[in-house]
């Protein structure tokens, strides 16, 4: 199969990675600056990764719905998101909390360095559920709208 073929055969997904990865990137930045600039959020990992998380989800909602799932914006969308969101949330916080908590303190000391190992690992493990659950009931959604439009 050629590149080119195997590039539009997963579109989709490629997409998703390229929002996801400009939100994570923006996330951790965030992440980083509340949990080791910021005062008020030092040292409160899971917290101030919420914070970001949501800062972070309200693009990432608007370039997945456009570029990826090309749905528009409506209450059955944004409740969609919301609830995918939340798990992704329940995912990356445990993940991160693991982590940053009890796997890594014995094999990373610096607290910056543990911060990004640990956002990494809680993004890996909350991408590919968060990108099929979305896929799934956004076609749902399309489906619907589509038939009501018809």
């Amino acid at each position: 199969m050629k590149l080119t073929e195997l590039i539009q055969k997963n579109k989709s997904i490629l997409l998703y990675f390229l929002c996801s990865a400009f939100s994570a990137v923006l996330e951790t930045g965030l992440l980083y600056f509340f949990n080791i600039a910021f005062p008020p959020l030092k040292n409160q990992i899971v917290l101030a990764n919420t914070i970001a998380v949501f800062i972070s989800a309200s693009i990432h909602f608007v370039l997945t719905s456009k570029l990826v799932f090309h749905i528009k914006t409506s209450v059955a969308s944004v409740s969609a998101y919301l609830v995918t969101f939340f798990i992704g949330l329940g995912i990356q916080s445990g993940v991160l909390w693991l982590a940053y908590e009890k796997l890594l303190p014995q094999l990373v000391a610096s607290t910056s360095l543990r911060t990004l190992c640990s956002k990494a690992l809680s993004l890996a493990a909350s991408f590919f559920i968060t990108y099929f659950l979305r896929k799934y009931i956004n076609a749902q959604i399309n489906k619907r709208e589509g038939s009501t439009n018809a």
